[in-house]
């Protein structure tokens, strides 16, 4: 096994996930630096010769990249991995599949089109203009503002209480997206961590109001590694976590996300996933970055 020089892409530095892959990547006799992609600027002048620029120094020796690319300015860590994939360097999950997976309405609307069964939902651009679709739904039912990536969805009981939230998050113009929500189906969620083509960990989760998660390893069903299996190929994502509840006539898939809580998965099964993600991308760093072939 050749020695590759590895970039850890965060913004957090000092994160569970970016510690224990440095660590693994060091462990293995690679070299390897956590690398704060706000810190850094790119050079683009038109003639192919394009470089990263950490520092004083051009970053032009870095034979992988692995994105750990959060919400908040996570848009321009995808342009620096970009740079990167434009410079031949090897990256397992691509910046557009980030991309994607970042985007919910689109990730939403690409899963929808490949026929993966989902929670009936309702998007509305402004407050106004979602609180005159909502019967369209039952109710209870999750409202989410999609450009808090990092917040939690908040639960609505009622038609009242839908109006009253409505009414505090003003004449909003952002994006909203409004989920029917199984009081009994959802609260269990099963997760799966997906390395490759493999679910590398999977948990089911109970999630109880006003009381820690429980989670607990569990092995998917033959029906829920199929529902994994298509949206893993819809979505073009190498590394990612898949989250599942039981729908009304088989899984429904509620969340992809490109970037895995890793600490999660480790801290709530034996599986050591880092060394599983690095064991990956060694099989795979001599390849060129693969077309992305899901046209959306």
């Amino acid at each position: 096994m050749s020695t590759l020089n590895i970039v850890i892409l965060s913004r957090l530095p000092s994160g569970y996930a970016e510690k224990h892959l440095l660590a693994n990547c060091i462990e293995r006799g690679h070299s390897a630096e956590i690398i704060k992609f706000t810190k850094i600027s790119l050079l683009i002048n038109g003639e192919q010769s394009n470089s990263v620029i950490y520092g004083e120094n051009s970053l032009s020796n870095v034979d992988v990249v692995i994105p750990r690319l959060y919400g908040g300015p996570g848009d321009y860590g995808i342009s620096v991995l970009r740079q990167f994939e434009l410079m031949g360097v090897y990256t397992p999950n691509k910046s557009i599949a980030i991309s994607r997976a970042n985007q919910t309405v689109r990730a939403m609307q690409i899963m929808s089109s490949k026929g993966i069964a989902l929670p009936k939902m309702i998007i509305a651009r402004g407050t106004d203009d979602l609180a005159s679709r909502i019967d369209a739904l039952q109710i209870p039912f999750l409202l989410q503002r999609t450009s808090d990536r990092d917040a939690n969805q908040m639960l609505v009981e009622s038609k009242r209480t839908a109006n009253a939230m409505l009414s505090v998050l003003g004449s909003s113009n952002d994006i909203f997206i409004a989920q029917e929500f199984d009081t009994i189906a959802q609260k269990t969620v099963y997760k799966a961590l997906i390395i490759g083509k493999t679910v590398s960990a999977s948990l089911k989760v109970n999630k109880i109001s006003d009381s820690p998660l429980k989670a607990l390893p569990y092995p998917l069903t033959t029906e829920q590694l199929k529902v994994v299996n298509k949206t893993v190929k819809s979505m073009g994502l190498a590394i990612c976590e898949i989250d599942i509840i039981d729908g009304r006539s088989g899984p429904e898939v509620i969340r992809v996300s490109a970037n895995p809580d890793i600490e999660f998965y480790e801290k709530n099964t034996t599986r050591d996933v880092t060394a599983k993600m690095i064991e990956y991308i060694e099989r795979n760093a001599k390849q060129r970055n693969k077309k992305d072939r899901i046209g959306a």
